[in-house]
């Protein structure tokens, strides 16, 4: 079995859905995995606020 590389971990986190990680949230069996998660919502959430923000139409 191949070891699973940090490249491939970043992938996979920007494919995640915000669905997915509520839901890991909400099964989470410990605080230290519940922050975990958090972190990855919050990761999740700025990277699709970034591309809103850099669209040419975006207006404040």
């Amino acid at each position: 079995m191949n070891p699973i590389t940090l490249k491939e971990v970043y992938k996979q986190v920007l494919e995640m859905k915000v669905k997915d990680l509520d839901e890991a949230l909400i099964q989470a069996e410990s605080e230290e995995e519940k922050k975990f998660y958090v972190q990855l919502y919050n990761f999740q959430l700025a990277t699709q606020q970034k591309e809103i923000i850099n669209q040419k139409d975006f207006t404040i």
